[in-house]
């Protein structure tokens, strides 16, 4: 059943921000046969995907592989799903985010038994006490999601006495400790730009964690993509992996609240909540109504507010540059050229994440809301 082509999911449906189709699909057919290859006799095997978002690979594993038990984590800390776990751990919350509410859609349509979502927020520290509490899974998917955990652990390197590069090593090592079979697609140098100063190559990284961590590893890389920055995934995987550790329901002990199922308490308008909106940043935080600029279309206004340059929620160098009512837009990292055009009383920006207008503006900060799909991403001047 799940070789049939038509139960594919429809990769448009589970987007964000524009990111092409290829993303998903060219990645699971790369990690479907990463876990064919493994997995082929029984597909009897525990999955744990970190920073499941809108559930596109948790759903396509438990979909292909009927015998195996998934489980999403998804804490709303990074792209794609908003900002909100970084204000709040309450389940409730991260469950009325988007993403969480479109994989629970998804598992009622497909009636779905085997595929679960944990509305948690993950740091090094929840990560630590996992292992102490005997957690292990078959696979750990954490698919340009590191990043966005090590934000949030920045005061726990400090208090740890851990250097940037150090903290961010330890916290791949640790949720190495986590599963004997992990595949990792860590971001491109916008993020993390210590590690990759550091090291250079994503491979000489995961060298670094792996010795880190310790013990026998064998890796290899299965797919790449350009997506803000080239990604690559690669496998890492336990020498010798030990024998199963029960049953793969059995990860189930670990997380107070699963859903479907759990009797927690869910906002009924989630959108009236300005933290629901998915953004880059802590922009639901940027306080809209506190002042700002007014924004106008006159020259004053574009040569004194909108010309320089910034940096992009996703580290991206843009220079903005020219006269009203049509101003250019370069953005360095891939010499992509865009026009920003006062129109209708508003300034317009398009790029291939959307439709974008300018709803805050101060002299070191832009806000961009998304037209469409009304998250934020803000530019903090360079």
């Amino acid at each position: 059943m799940g070789e049939d082509p038509l139960l594919r999911l429809p990769a448009e449906e589970f987007s964000y921000i524009g990111r092409p189709a290829e993303t998903f699909e060219g990645r699971w057919k790369a990690i479907e046969a990463a876990l064919t290859a493994r997995f082929e006799t029984s597909g009897a095997f525990s999955l744990v995907d970190v920073g499941s978002n809108h559930g596109y690979f948790s759903l396509s594993t438990a979909l292909r592989y009927p015998n195996s038990f998934v489980l999403g984590i998804e804490g709303a800390v990074g792209v794609g799903n908003g900002t909100i776990g970084t204000c709040t751990r309450d389940a409730g919350r991260l469950v009325a985010t988007s993403a969480v509410r479109t994989h629970l859609t998804w598992l009622e349509k497909l009636g779905m038994t085997n595929c679960f979502v944990a509305p948690e927020v993950w740091d090094i520290d929840s990560i630590e006490q996992l292992r102490t509490q005997g957690f292990r899974a078959d696979v750990m998917l954490t698919l340009s999601v590191i990043h966005h955990i090590d934000g949030i652990c920045e005061s726990i390197y400090t208090k740890r006495g851990l250097s940037k590069v150090e903290g961010s090593l330890e916290l791949i090592a640790q949720l190495l400790a986590l599963a004997d079979v992990h595949i990792i697609e860590l971001p491109g140098p916008n993020w993390m730009h210590h590690l990759h100063k550091e090291f250079v190559t994503y491979e000489k990284m995961l060298n670094a964690a792996i010795a880190r961590h310790g013990g026998m590893w064998k890796k290899s890389r299965i797919y790449q993509n350009d997506w803000f920055g080239m990604r690559e995934l690669w496998v890492v995987e336990k020498e010798r992996r030990p024998e199963a550790n029960g049953s793969p329901e059995s990860l189930r002990t670990f997380f107070p609240v699963l859903m479907p199922g759990a009797d927690i308490v869910i906002p009924t308008a989630p959108e009236a909540d300005p933290s629901y909106y998915p953004s880059f940043d802590n922009s639901d935080k940027l306080g809209f109504d506190n002042g700002g600029e007014p924004i106008d279309g006159e020259a004053s206004f574009a040569r004194r507010i909108l010309a320089g340059t910034w940096r992009s929620a996703y580290g991206a160098m843009i220079e903005v540059s020219g006269e009203p009512p049509k101003m250019q837009c370069l953005y360095s990292s891939n010499n992509d050229m865009r026009t920003i055009v006062w129109a209708d009383k508003s300034w317009h920006l398009e790029t291939q994440a959307g439709h974008f207008t300018l709803a805050y503006a101060a002299a070191g900060r832009l806000a961009w809301r998304e037209r469409t799909n009304q998250w934020t991403t803000v530019w903090q001047r360079a």
